[in-house]
């Protein structure tokens, strides 16, 4: 983009010196003794200055001029200031020293993939991480990592990783940390039951090593877990059939145990409720009576009560 530029402010500059080394000049009749007429000329000096003058500043906005993309960062390496410089250029137009170079990073999210699909990840074929577990049993783990340049250590990444920092650093140590945490869990949290607490533990484990380069890690995803030998797949499937089957039972006997219980306590509540009734009936005996008279009252025309008896209410009949 330096050059464009350079190109253009030449260009410029040589109709500017084109223009500028043109002059007129008077010509006189000699019969007349007057001035005939006016003419154009051009100047050489002017012109061939003018021409050195956009080849200089073509090749000074070349080396000078740098146009940086949005969402990068660039990296100045000056050999008479020390080398890479640990400061960033944001992005737009910037000017550098001639003799500097640039080195232009993303600071977007990248992905690198690591899959058993041939053409699913960075590498072409089969891309899968082989991991074995706590039983000994081997996996495959389908892999995507998300990170970005951080871009004030963007100096750090290119001074120690360079522009391959994809191969140097992110695939091999990626890999190495993946078989470390797998092998402290079994095939069948891998494979289902914990899968995102590893990922978790992957990714905390990995966030220090990538800062320590520059780098800022997001994310791990595990995209998919395979088995080394087709044949575990079925047996595995069998057993969480099973383990799932063991838990529903589990929760049928819970629930009768609840019914049952509930039973009890509804039984038990029942009988203290009748030996409280009782135990106040035998310490109040009038009013058993009272309660007697409220029930055969209403049917009886006629009643004779002794001294201190209950009255009874009548049905109204003669």
């Amino acid at each position: 983009m330096g050059s464009v530029v350079g190109l253009v402010l030449a260009a410029v500059l040589v109709l500017w010196g084109a223009a500028a080394c043109l002059k007129t000049e008077d010509v006189f009749s000699a019969q007349r003794g007057r001035m005939a007429r006016r003419v154009l000329v051009t100047d050489p000096t002017r012109f061939w200055g003018a021409i050195l003058a956009a080849v200089a500043l073509y090749c000074v906005a070349s080396w000078s001029i740098v146009v940086i993309p949005g969402a990068h960062v660039a990296c100045i390496y000056d050999p008479v200031r020390g080398g890479i410089q640990d400061y960033t250029l944001p992005e737009g137009l910037r000017f550098v020293p001639p003799w500097a170079k640039t080195a232009v990073f993303s600071v977007q999210t990248q992905e690198y993939t690591m899959s058993i699909a041939p053409s699913e990840g960075a590498v072409i074929g089969d891309d899968s991480i082989k991991c074995e577990t706590n039983e000994g049993l081997k996996v495959l783990l389908d892999l995507t990592v998300l990170f970005h340049v951080d871009p004030q250590r963007a100096p750090m990444v290119w001074r120690k990783l360079g522009s391959y920092y994809n191969v140097i650093f992110v695939r091999p140590v990626v890999r190495e940390r993946i078989r470390m945490v797998v092998a402290k869990y079994s095939v069948q949290d891998v494979y289902s039951g914990r899968r995102s607490g590893i990922e978790q533990e992957i990714t905390k484990e990995l966030q220090q090593s990538f800062q320590e380069e520059g780098l800022e890690l997001e994310q791990i995803l595990l995209r998919n877990v395979a088995y080394a030998y087709p044949e575990f797949a079925g047996a595995i499937s069998e057993k969480q059939a099973r383990q799932q089957q063991v838990i529903t039972e589990k929760r049928k006997l819970q629930q009768a145990e609840f019914d049952k219980q509930a039973t009890i306590n509804k039984a038990q509540g029942d009988s203290q409720a009748i030996a409280m009734r009782a135990q106040t009936l035998a310490e109040n005996p009038e009013v058993v009576r009272y309660e007697l008279a409220q029930k055969i009252g209403p049917r009886i025309r006629k009643a004779y009560l002794s001294q201190g008896a209950v009255p009874l209410p009548t049905g109204g009949g003669r």
